[in-house]
């Protein structure tokens, strides 16, 4: 008889003995939502004082008065650029470009673009550079030309990248012929060369090769060699211009 009243007795206590372990479970899940719940309030706080300041700037804008742009924090920034720096400075700058270059741009000399860098200019016309030669056509020096003007004023850092096609020739007729490293190194620095005499600040300036590496045609026609015989002109707009 002992036996048998013991029984329902270990029953019980197994069904107790279950049912707060689910309870510490289910109390577990509850603390680990709430410090996720925590974390994600924490990252989702914006200062309001900046975005007061862009509603204002909104409201007057449809009413007629100071717009975002000219509402102005300290030290000469815009509300929008302190919020969002390095966007707005790239796209001010991709702004100018296209307005100086329209007609160069179709024509499809000069292409405009944005990545990681900052904005991109590639000089990609057909007559950028002789095969296997360094020296500035006078279509190339017309673009630089008139790229010295914006250069010489951003104020952020500019990278000059020279590239070859896959079939670097003889150079300058000296019956030697150079590594397309070589040759694209030579024709970025001789764009910094120009620009340099055109008021452009070297210190700014800095020149780099990738030789036949990034080829933006792979047909292998004389079209697509002369489409990779090309500068791309970086201006770093995320990087702040360190000249003394």
């Amino acid at each position: 008889m002992a036996r048998k009243n013991k029984a329902p007795e270990q029953h019980k206590a197994t069904g107790e003995s279950g049912s707060g372990r689910w309870m510490l479970t289910y109390l577990d899940m509850v603390t680990l939502l709430f410090g996720v719940f925590v974390i994600l309030y924490a990252m989702s706080q914006v200062d309001t004082n900046k975005m007061k300041a862009v509603a204002e700037s909104l409201r007057m804008g449809f009413q007629g008065g100071a717009t975002i742009d000219e509402g102005s924090l300290s030290g000469g920034r815009t509300i929008i650029e302190d919020l969002f720096p390095e966007g707005v400075r790239a796209r001010r700058v991709r702004a100018r470009i296209t307005g100086l270059f329209r007609q160069e741009m179709l024509q499809k000399l000069i292409k405009v673009t944005e990545d990681e860098r900052g904005v991109v200019v590639s000089l990609i016309g057909m007559d950028n550079f002789r095969p296997g030669s360094s020296e500035l056509t006078e279509e190339t020096q017309q673009l630089l030309e008139k790229m010295s003007l914006l250069l010489a004023e951003v104020e952020y850092p500019v990278r000059i990248e020279g590239h070859t096609d896959d079939e670097v020739q003889d150079n300058n007729g000296a019956g030697i012929s150079a590594s397309d490293w070589e040759l694209g190194a030579k024709r970025s620095v001789n764009v910094i060369l120009f620009l340099e005499t055109r008021d452009v600040d070297p210190r700014k300036m800095s020149a780099v090769s990738f030789g036949s590496t990034r080829p933006l045609d792979r047909e292998g026609t004389p079209e697509s060699h002369a489409l990779n015989r090309r500068i791309d002109i970086i201006i770093v707009t995320g990087e702040k211009l360190k000249v003394k």
